[in-house]
């Protein structure tokens, strides 16, 4: 063997830990990302982690992925923070309270139908932002992943106590106009004149508190899905 062979095997030998260093930072930051993301799907809760400022470094670009999911988790977990009895606050089983409470059980309707639409102008800009992010098909496995655990399946339930609440609040108001358009009819010296209306009005106050039980299930299964809330 040459002197110049040697001498350049000598190089390229002292060049590979240089060369080995020089891996592509992209894919270091991505690797990092995706343990990142796995690490939070082996919880068994629904909790974002927050990244400080060393692990933004380390994510690169893709730390602003990550936000995506923070932006939108932040707003579900302000919703599942609602304790799920203050969704019936508003009603209660005494008749005469409702009719009292009438412009507060129609305006918290109206604000649960309000609440429905931002709701779903929510789920469509998570959807919107989620397609806007362009990456490979190793983290895109994993994003996916975590999008619908942390995101998707939590919204879904959040979006279904809004509509649970929205009906509780349709069926109070029904109860107490039919009951208040019926007030002679169903006293307690009414019932045996006049049986049919006390059938409907209970008719009535039984689709009013099913429609309660589901609100109340519907909230509490928002904070199973979003993991334990104190």
């Amino acid at each position: 063997m040459s002197m110049t062979m040697t001498r350049r095997s000598v190089a390229l030998l002292l060049m590979l830990p240089a060369l080995f260093a020089c891996e592509d930072p992209e894919r270091e930051r991505r690797r990092a990302f995706i343990g990142h993301l796995s690490k939070i799907l082996g919880y068994p809760g629904r909790s974002l982690l927050p990244i400080n400022a060393s692990e933004r470094k380390l994510f690169g670009d893709y730390s602003k992925h990550y936000d995506v999911l923070l932006t939108f988790g932040e707003a579900l977990q302000q919703l599942a923070r609602i304790p799920p009895d203050s969704f019936t606050t508003v009603v209660t089983t005494e008749l005469s309270k409702m009719v009292d409470r009438l412009p507060t059980i129609a305006s918290a309707q109206s604000d649960a139908a309000a609440q429905i639409r931002s709701f779903d102008q929510m789920l469509a800009a998570a959807h919107a932002e989620r397609a806007g992010l362009n990456q490979p098909d190793d983290l895109k496995a994993v994003y996916d992943k975590a999008f619908a655990k942390l995101l998707v399946e939590p919204c879904v339930a959040g979006r279904d106590v809004l509509v649970a609440r929205e009906k509780l609040m349709a069926a109070a108001l029904e109860y107490v106009a039919y009951a208040a358009a019926n007030r002679s009819a169903i006293g307690p010296t009414a019932a045996a004149s006049d049986p049919a209306t006390v059938e409907a009005t209970r008719l009535h106050f039984q689709y009013f508190r099913v429609s309660g039980q589901h609100s109340l299930t519907a909230a509490r299964y928002l904070r199973l899905l979003a993991g334990s809330l104190p």
